[in-house]
């Protein structure tokens, strides 16, 4: 809703908008290999590709603005579950305990509660990828 909102602003000064998250990381900045997901004006994304392929191999027009910021958070969405699994998995090797997918066979919404518990336990300012240090810690109460 914001990148249309914004959009919608900037046409008015006859401007365009475009939204364009990134994804890859401190390694693929320095290397300049980052993606980014753009979202905006078919017509005017070969001039955002142009700007953004300074900075990244992979540029993407994903529908209207909007879409690239939609495209991003499925893209975490997506990475924050499969970091518990990651984890769970690294967890398990490390324990005799089976994990909770061995348990429940669509852990999508144990996933939320996982990180809705370590943002109360003060993880809300690191990366997701910290859930296996948050299993590790729960595991040893």
């Amino acid at each position: 809703m914001v990148s249309k909102e914004l959009a919608k602003e900037v046409e008015k000064m006859g401007a365009v908008f475009t939204d364009a998250p990134v994804s890859g990381g401190v390694g693929a900045a320095r290397s300049g290999n980052l993606t980014f997901m753009v979202g905006g004006v078919e017509e005017e994304f070969a001039a955002a590709q142009e700007l953004l392929g300074c900075m990244g191999s992979n540029v993407v027009h994903c529908g209207d603005v909007g879409t690239g910021q939609a495209v991003k958070i499925c893209n975490n969405l997506l990475l924050a579950i499969s970091m518990i699994g990651t984890a769970e998995a690294m967890n398990l090797g490390i324990s005799t305990r089976l994990c909770y997918q061995h348990e429940e066979p669509n852990p999508s919404g144990q996933a939320h509660q996982i990180y809705r518990m370590m943002c109360a336990k003060g993880y809300s300012k690191k990366d997701f990828s910290s859930v296996f240090q948050f299993l590790r810690e729960e595991e040893m109460l």
